[in-house]
């Protein structure tokens, strides 16, 4: 038991203390500069996370890194824009999943390794298209180190 509440303090601690964002581009407002990840992935406007499991283990999971600037009324989503899909769920804790979140914050999820891009989009499920992109994962070629 007091594993368990240590790693969740420590988990919350390096979530809430230390991490900075990098400053957003000028060319797509409200998108972090891009990041290279450990895990072979480019990451914008994103950073790993854990999260204690109902298990006690770290479940390591992206989350939004800074508030995107987008107008009131959409939800945010999962994309694929290689295969016009959706991509995937985000998680409330590690046993509810949900298609949309309302706040940046609640946009956590554990990226489908296997898709070379998934995409954070903000707006209106139902046209997706018209959705303003405010965080990517997108996994780097295999000639170059991530």
């Amino acid at each position: 038991m007091m594993k368990r509440y240590v790693t969740a303090v420590l988990a919350a601690a390096a979530v809430l203390t230390g991490i900075s964002a990098p400053a957003a581009s000028a060319d797509s407002p409200g998108i972090s500069t891009p990041r290279q990840s450990a895990t072979g992935r480019q990451l914008n406007n994103l950073m790993w996370t854990p999260t204690l499991s109902m298990s006690g283990t770290t479940i390591w999971m992206l989350r939004m890194q800074e508030e995107p600037a987008v107008e009131p009324g959409g939800v945010y989503f999962l994309w694929n824009p290689d295969t016009a899909s959706p991509a995937g769920r985000f998680s409330v804790g590690d046993d509810v999943q949900v298609n949309t979140v309302s706040s940046w914050r609640g946009a956590i999820f554990s990226p489908d390794l296997a898709a070379q891009h998934i995409e954070v989009r903000y707006g209106n499920v139902s046209k997706p298209e018209e959705a303003a992109v405010v965080a990517s994962s997108t996994t780097c070629p295999p000639h170059l180190t991530c």
